[in-house]
């Protein structure tokens, strides 16, 4: 296929262009995960303290 130089620059920017978009929409995926994935982490640890905590309560009581 043969393009006027105008089409096939406008044609390498396009490409450029939805080259750099997916590649942020990876990085941001990507801290998306990282960022889910410590709060998961988070939470369980908040979690297993307070279950360590009500353990603590019971054994105390009986």
């Amino acid at each position: 296929m043969y393009y006027t130089n105008n089409e096939e620059l406008n044609l390498i920017q396009r490409q450029a262009t939805a080259g750099l978009l997916q590649k942020m929409l990876n990085m941001k995926i990507g801290v998306f995960a990282v960022d889910e994935f410590c709060t998961h982490l988070l939470l369980r640890k908040i979690k297993n303290k307070r279950y360590s905590y009500g353990n603590d309560i019971h054994s105390n009581n009986s």
